[in-house]
């Protein structure tokens, strides 16, 4: 239950503060709080790890569009911008895998957040 109620806290930060959220998750994390990296690292990790170069491109997107407006519509602006950049400089393999593991791990909190039915014993 504390895992589950921790998991939805730091997923609705993840929501609302972008990459800076994340970056202070994970160091609550390796210091002193119980964090799952479960609910932290996917999205962080994920871009850098399947599209290297695009991620960088949808970064320096993400600084431009932060200089010129606010953090909000930066990260925007890159999440936006991502699957097309990756459709310029990968395959279209590597776009549609990513896709679809973004998909399942989106599901996959999705899954998870919704509260638990309890079977009433009686």
């Amino acid at each position: 239950m504390i895992t589950e109620t921790i998991t939805r806290i730091a997923t609705n930060i993840l929501d609302t503060t972008g990459y800076p959220g994340a970056a202070g998750l994970m160091v609550l994390e390796s210091m002193i709080a119980p964090v799952p990296s479960e609910a932290v690292m996917p999205f962080v990790g994920g871009a850098f790890a399947l599209a290297p170069l695009a991620a960088l491109v949808c970064l320096a997107v993400c600084v431009v569009v932060t200089a010129a407006t606010a953090f909000t519509w930066g990260a925007r602006a890159a999440v936006f911008a991502f699957p097309f950049v990756q459709l310029a400089l990968d395959p279209v393999q590597h776009v549609i895998a990513t896709g679809a593991l973004m998909t399942l791990i989106g599901l996959l909190f999705l899954l998870r957040s919704r509260p638990r039915v309890v079977p009433h014993a009686g």
